[in-house]
C-alpha cells in the first residue's frame, strides 16, 4: 500500500535525538527517504540504527548547522545522490540559561550560529533545488521562547524571535516557487534539551508534557494538506498542566 511520503526526501537537522529524532522517524514511516544531520556522529548512527529496526529508511549526514562548509557539503551530497529535497525541516538548536550580564559571549554566538545563522544556510543551500522542481516545503522550529520574553533566557529568545521574522520574509520570497514556508512553536516538550531549561521533573509530570511525536505529527500534518493553501504558524502549549 502506497504510503503519503513514499520515495520523498526529507531533511531534519538536529536530527540526533529528542524532536529531530521524533520528526525522522514520523516521516519514514510514512515512506520518506528520512536523512538527519547534526554534530554528533555517535548519537546519529544510534538514531538512524533504531528507525530502521522498524522497517523505516533513515541516513545521516554529519553537519554543524552553523558552519557554512558543512551545510554546503550536505546540500551537495544529498541533491546528487537524490536530486531533490522534498521537506527542509530546520530544528538543530542550542540553548544556555543565564542573564544577560552572566552571558558569555561565546555562548551567545555559539546560539546564533546554531539557532539562526543554521536555519539561514540550509534554506540558501536548499531552496534553489526547490525553486527549480517548481516544489517543496521548509519547516522551521522556533520555540514559545520565539513569541515570550523569559529572563534568564535572553540569548535564546532573540535567536528564537529571529527564526519568526526570517521565516515570515522567506516565506514571501519563495510562494510565487510553489515553496510553502511554516514555523512552529512548541512549548516545552519533554526531551533532555527542554529539561535542560526547565529543571528536572517527576515521571508523572514529563508524562503531562508535550511528548516529541506530538510535535512530530503537527508538522507532517502541516507538510501534508493541500497545496490550495499552507498552514503558516502554530504554536503549541501543554494542556493539562495547568489542571494538575
Amino acid at each position: 500500500m502506497q504510503k503519503l511520503y513514499d520515495n520523498k526526501v526529507v531533511l531534519i537537522t538536529g536530527g540526533s535525538s529528542g524532536l529531530g529524532k521524533a520528526m525522522g522517524e514520523a516521516f519514514a514511516a510514512e515512506g520518506a527517504r528520512v536523512v538527519l544531520t547534526a554534530r554528533n556522529e555517535e548519537k546519529l548512527a544510534k538514531t538512524v540504527e533504531e528507525i530502521s529496526e522498524k522497517g523505516y529508511f533513515a541516513e545521516y549526514m554529519i553537519a554543524d548547522s552553523g558552519n557554512e562548509q558543512d551545510v554546503a557539503r550536505v546540500a551537495e551530497n544529498i541533491l546528487k545522490k537524490y536530486g531533490r529535497v522534498d521537506v527542509l525541516i530546520n530544528n538543530a538548536g542550542v540553548g544556555y540559561t543565564g542573564n544577560v550580564d552572566e552571558t558569555d559571549v561565546e555562548k551567545f554566538d555559539e546560539i546564533m550560529s546554531t539557532n539562526v545563522k543554521g536555519v539561514f544556510l540550509f534554506c540558501k543551500y536548499i531552496i534553489p533545488s526547490m525553486k527549480q522542481q517548481k516544489d517543496g516545503y521548509i519547516v522551521n522550529i522556533s520555540s514559545g521562547a520565539g513569541k515570550n520574553g523569559i529572563p534568564g533566557m535572553a540569548a535564546y529568545c532573540a535567536s528564537k524571535f529571529a527564526v519568526a521574522g526570517f521565516s515570515e520574509a522567506l516565506a514571501q520570497e519563495v510562494r510565487n516557487h510553489n515553496v510553502r514556508v511554516s514555523v512552529v512553536y512548541p512549548g516545552s516538550i519533554n526531551t533532555d534539551f527542554h529539561l535542560r531549561f526547565s529543571g528536572p521533573k517527576d515521571e508523572e509530570t514529563k508524562m503531562i508534557m508535550m511528548q516529541p511525536q506530538d510535535i512530530a505529527q503537527t508538522v507532517l500534518h502541516i507538510v501534508s494538506q493541500p497545496h490550495r493553501y499552507w498552514i503558516f504558524d502554530v504554536t503549541m502549549r501543554a494542556f493539562l498542566r495547568g489542571n494538575k
